[in-house]
């Protein structure tokens, strides 16, 4: 404890999403652990059991750090309720104590509200961090305004706001709380550029590809196959603007299927869900995914929690039935990526019948299955292979501003930040 006080602690306030942790861990992986110590604070039990189940990041952050909670836990004796209050007592001391040696740093990625309003009082120790390692946030913002709040007329919860004496953590210069803040000298900026291509998360992963899939098939007691199809999906009971009825995402999804069995490939098809926040929602969804799984009597699915750069390296495509920042993840390792869906004439207006993100999206199919089965047909004919990684490249430069941010989180406290429109420049 006494070698850790002179360390400098980053401590992670994640939000109760999963996305928070795997956007950050690779930029933790690369600090450097002689100089600071991380510490992951999980605000509900079904944050810590989504990490848990994701193997691959609870893996990533027991690496790189420690989880922590003090949410009020079902079924647990007595004797453990006061050891917890005894333990949250001491880590208040400890923060007390970094705090005043000024070796603590607090990552969040929403306005404080609540009982994290303190931290706006310790000003340049405190970083906002943008929730999405490709700048996703704004595109699905923009997606929600014409879906939810023109089509169903619900009122979409503006994400951005101005900023208080702090630092912005950037990734991309989509961030919509970049340009809010644009003439705000109180905000100091950094950046860091592709930060899935980070060396130590990139070697991670890659080293690691085998190990994790071979599991999967253990536990599935699937035959081992070097190449298979995955397929990510997202909530099936969610409702379009167009389509109240919660049943879209269901016919997608079986549409999807049939198409790909019809390719007569006899692999492996993972499928990947999407957590949910709770239980019972997670269970409705469940149930939904089985029972279209169990009407094929296809014997070779694998339900997956796997990382999407793990399931990429193996895939010969990627199929999502609603556009995701994970089309990105598969895209790193050349994998053809298909959005089949159904978007609104509204949204398809806006984005000229093309995909929201048409740079993630190789094939988009605005709910077609004669065009799905013609596109799939395409892929296997071509004969894609992903053996090499795509042409990503992190340049001098880049390296050098990444630098600039892990090296102020390590705790040189004197570090240089960025000014906006160098942040504007640097990031793709």
């Amino acid at each position: 404890m006494m070698a850790s006080l002179f360390k400098n602690t980053v401590f992670i306030l994640l939000k109760p999403r999963l996305k928070t942790l795997d956007t950050i861990i690779p930029l933790l992986m690369s600090l450097d652990k002689s100089k600071s110590q991380v510490i992951f604070y999980s605000p509900n039990e079904y944050t810590t059991r989504s990490i848990k189940l994701n193997v691959v990041l609870n893996d990533c952050m027991n690496h790189t750090g420690k989880l922590i909670y003090f949410y009020e836990e079902k079924n647990k004796s007595f004797y453990y309720k006061i050891k917890k209050k005894i333990n949250l007592i001491i880590l208040s001391l400890y923060l007390i104590l970094k705090i005043f040696l000024n070796k603590a740093d607090f990552i969040y990625f929403e306005d404080l509200n609540g009982k994290k309003y303190f931290l706006k009082f310790l000003k340049y120790n405190v970083f906002l961090c943008e929730n999405d390692p490709y700048g996703h946030t704004k595109f699905i913002l923009k997606t929600k305004q014409i879906e939810e709040y023109k089509l169903l007329g619900k009122e979409i919860k503006k994400g951005e706001f101005k900023m208080p004496k702090q630092n912005l953590i950037l990734f991309s210069k989509n961030y919509y709380n970049l340009d809010i803040n644009k003439n705000n000298d109180k905000v100091n900026f950094w950046a860091y550029s592709n930060l899935r291509l980070s060396e130590e998360w990139l070697n991670y992963i890659t080293k690691n590809k085998n190990f994790y899939i071979n599991k999967d098939f253990e536990n599935n007691n699937i035959e081992h196959s070097d190449k298979f199809i995955t397929i990510c999906l997202g909530p099936l009971t969610k409702e379009f603007g167009w389509d109240k009825t919660g049943k879209i995402m269901k016919d997608l999804l079986t549409e999807s299927i049939e198409s790909i069995l019809s390719l007569n490939l006899n692999i492996p098809i993972f499928i990947k869900p999407y957590p949910l926040p709770d239980n019972e929602k997670n269970f409705i969804n469940e149930d939904i995914l089985y029972n279209i799984l169990n009407k094929t009597g296809y014997k070779k699915f694998v339900i997956s929690y796997l990382h999407p750069m793990i399931l990429a390296q193996n895939s010969i495509f990627m199929l999502a039935n609603s556009n995701t920042s994970t089309f990105a993840d598969f895209k790193i390792f050349n994998v053809p990526t298909i959005e089949y869906t159904h978007y609104s004439d509204l949204l398809l207006k806006e984005t000229n019948n093309k995909s929201v993100r048409p740079d993630w999206a190789d094939y988009f199919i605005n709910h077609d299955k004669q065009e799905l089965n013609k596109c799939l047909n395409n892929i296997i004919k071509n004969k894609y292979e992903n053996e090499n990684i795509s042409n990503f490249k992190i340049d001098r430069l880049q390296q050098r501003n990444n630098y600039l941010l892990i090296n102020r989180l390590n705790g040189n406290k004197k570090n240089n930040f960025q000014k906006y429109d160098q942040v504007k420049n640097f990031l793709n």
